[in-house]
């Protein structure tokens, strides 16, 4: 869903809704519905495990998630987007298990193990680059091997106040900065060669994963 402020119409026919003295429109893109035809849809599925061997993936998980209000209980300080707990397990650790069913299920159907190479976008925002590390160190890299992971930190950006527009200055006299955000993750991920380690990987195309 794309979100656009639009400037202020006279036309009798606009269908925005007004909200103070700007008008909010909301565009939602058209799909695919899966429920019209279920046969193309099962085929379609089977046609992506079926090419899984040749597929790598990208997680864009180095966002602050300042919205979700995560916070360590024991320290207090403030957690980055990938540790969002969900059953139990982190974002990172579902994202892994969606993964390794898949995987299982290309085995179970075509008797051939394959191992998907992953790419993660981390960032230094609270501290997300060595969080994401630890969770891997501490599940031994979700028994695939480090070999089989690439991490790169995407850059902090300077932000401004949505009030007044001016830049946000932290105590030290530095610029508050912010994950880039995945508009930077295609340039990033050439510039850093994780297209190039895919493709040593074999890998022909790549999935980007956003559960958030």
């Amino acid at each position: 869903m794309a979100l656009e402020l639009l400037s202020v119409s006279k036309s009798k026919d606009s269908k925005h809704r007004h909200s103070k003295d700007k008008f909010v429109d909301f565009h939602v893109p058209t799909g695919l519905n899966l429920l019209e035809d279920t046969e193309y849809a099962s085929q379609a599925a089977m046609w992506g495990i079926e090419g899984l061997p040749e597929l790598g993936e990208i997680y864009p998980i180095g966002g602050a998630g300042d919205r979700l209000g995560l916070v360590d209980s024991d320290t207090g300080d403030s957690l980055p987007a990938a540790l969002l707990p969900y059953c139990g397990r982190s974002l990172l650790e579902g994202l892994m298990r969606d993964l390794q069913a898949r995987e299982f299920l290309h085995f179970k159907i075509f008797g051939k193990q394959c191992i998907t190479p992953v790419a993660v976008m981390t960032s230094s925002v609270k501290n997300n680059h060595e969080h994401i590390v630890a969770i891997c160190e501490r599940l031994e890299w979700f028994g695939r091997g480090r070999e089989n992971f690439r991490l790169f930190e995407q850059p902090l950006v300077p932000v401004v106040n949505a009030e007044d527009g001016k830049w946000l200055i932290s105590e030290s006299l530095l610029p508050v900065g912010k994950p880039g955000g995945h508009g930077a993750i295609w340039k990033l991920a050439c510039d850093r060669g994780v297209f190039e380690w895919l493709y040593c990987h074999g890998r022909k195309a790549m999935l980007l994963l956003q559960r958030i």
